[in-house]
């Protein structure tokens, strides 16, 4: 079992524009995380589409694996995977846009502090209020009854993300 990350938009009822969202979950291949992510839209079922998909296994030095039970060794334990995401303004564009990283840390606090070292301040303007600040981090650590598993690595393997509902590959290898 592997654990991907999915950006998944369409339709709420009431709202005027197309919303998204950010989810986990645990799948056997590409194709089949693509049809779950979209089962998981909360909006009208129709309109359910796939901008963004990751299969999440290496993350800054980390390896990320999914296990049927928790981590025995409690330094393992110690490191954990966060979803951390900024918003933020582009200059000329309408609207906010949004920064959306993963990051092995050992509390979601360190991981928004890294994640806030990192960002790119001179490409965007701060949301709210013209601050630095996260709007969400999130631990993952459980995905659909699957404990996730993060070990020090000396692998440089980036995981390849995939676009649009043909799921195009682009990796910055």
């Amino acid at each position: 079992m592997k654990l991907y990350m999915a950006c998944i938009g369409g339709a709420i009822e009431g709202l005027s524009i197309e919303a998204h969202d950010v989810c986990f979950l645990a799948a056997e291949e590409l194709s089949s995380a693509a049809e779950m992510a979209k089962a998981r839209w909360p909006g009208k079922p129709a309109s359910a589409h796939l901008d963004t998909l990751r299969e999440v296994s290496h993350v800054g030095g980390f390896e990320i694996r999914l296990a049927e039970t928790p981590p025995s060794s409690p330094a393992m334990a110690d490191d954990r995977l966060f979803f951390v995401n900024i918003g933020f303004y582009r200059q000329g564009a309408f609207g906010e846009f949004h920064d959306v990283s993963l990051v092995v840390e050992k509390s979601a606090a360190l991981a928004s502090a890294r994640v806030l070292q990192t960002a790119g301040r001179d490409l965007f303007l701060a949301h709210k209020d013209n601050l630095w600040a996260v709007d969400n981090v999130q631990g993952v650590s459980h995905v659909d009854g699957y404990s996730v598993v993060v070990q020090p690595s000396d692998s440089s393997i980036r995981d390849s993300l995939f676009y649009g509902p043909s799921l195009i590959a682009w990796n910055e290898q």
